[in-house]
């Protein structure tokens, strides 16, 4: 599921060293928990780029592969923060996040998104399961060129530093923090960050900012689960339109097309859809029925 953002892979990237997920699998098992909350947090689903491969992915070249490039193309990036993590020599660091920031900087939002409250947030969003040293968090923030400020997931006691767990520890742990409300930070987070960028984006689109991404308020974005949606970026314009589900719930068909906002762009998208669903429903159409379908009646793009 790609990100309801045209021209991004994913709306969020968890970056980790696997040796982290290696004994209790705290990475996997916080980032299905974080795709609940978010599910109760957004009306529409958000997508999240987490690769559970086991072996830490340390290369012998210092080059980022195409395909990662690509998933990076994300608009939030999450580095589970350990003690581990802030290494120049892992592949995380160097591949992932040093990755993400290069690119970030240069996209359309850049790095840094005004919330809506007025406050500035950082598309890098830690979430930290260690204590670390002050030469780890120094290298984290000179890359970042600002303080690091994450949402902790850490059990302290005397003499113990290790992720915070699911269960019930809030009265033992010395930082007096919930899991559950924790993971509540990081979607609520989130959601500012993106409601941030799809207003930057609507406002470039108002104010004719050269370079701006445009599309439709957040809030028209995420509105309903089972509706279609149009959503233009510059002169891209990508359309989502599933049947109605079933009287029991089953879909029939949903899809995406993605095509140049142009007349021969917009019929052309025109043409894919009602082909792509003639195909998947299995109908058999009538002479003066196809001929309708393919009938170009108007040269305005808006009227398309």
């Amino acid at each position: 599921m790609p990100s309801f953002l045209p021209g991004y892979q994913y709306d969020i990237f968890i970056s980790y060293r696997q040796k982290d997920n290696r004994s209790d699998q705290w990475v996997t098992h916080f980032t299905n928990a974080l795709r609940e909350e978010l599910d109760a947090t957004f009306k529409e689903p958000i997508s999240i780029y987490f690769d559970s491969n086991p072996h830490d992915g340390l290369q012998d070249h210092h080059e980022v592969d195409d395909s990662l490039r690509q998933k990076l193309k994300c608009l939030i990036f999450i580095p589970i923060v350990s003690r581990t993590y802030c290494d120049p020599h892992s592949f995380a660091w160097s591949m992932e996040f040093q990755e993400f920031l290069r690119q970030a900087s240069a996209d359309d939002f850049g790095l840094k998104i005004k919330l809506p409250g007025g406050n500035v947030a950082n598309r890098v969003l830690p979430v930290r399961i260690h204590e670390i040293g002050a030469q780890d968090a120094g290298l984290f923030e000179h890359s970042m060129g600002g303080i690091m400020r994450p949402i902790d997931f850490i059990y302290k006691e005397s003499g113990v530093n290790r992720p915070l767990l699911p269960t019930g520890e809030k009265k033992d742990n010395k930082a007096g923090t919930d899991y559950r409300n924790q993971l509540n930070k990081v979607a609520n987070a989130i959601h500012d960050i993106l409601v941030g960028i799809q207003q930057s984006s609507y406002a470039g689109e108002q104010e004719g900012t050269p370079g701006a991404r445009k599309a439709a308020p957040f809030r028209e974005e995420l509105k309903r689960r089972n509706m279609g949606s149009v959503r233009k970026a510059g002169k891209q314009i990508r359309i989502i339109g599933p049947v109605d589900p079933t009287s029991d719930d089953r879909h029939l068909w949903a899809n995406d097309f993605t095509a140049k906002y142009t007349v021969d762009g917009l019929f052309g998208i025109q043409r894919q859809i009602a082909d792509n669903i003639v195909r998947e429903l299995e109908l058999q159409l009538t002479l003066e029925e196809i001929e309708n379908i393919t009938q170009k009646i108007s040269d305005n793009k808006e009227a398309h």
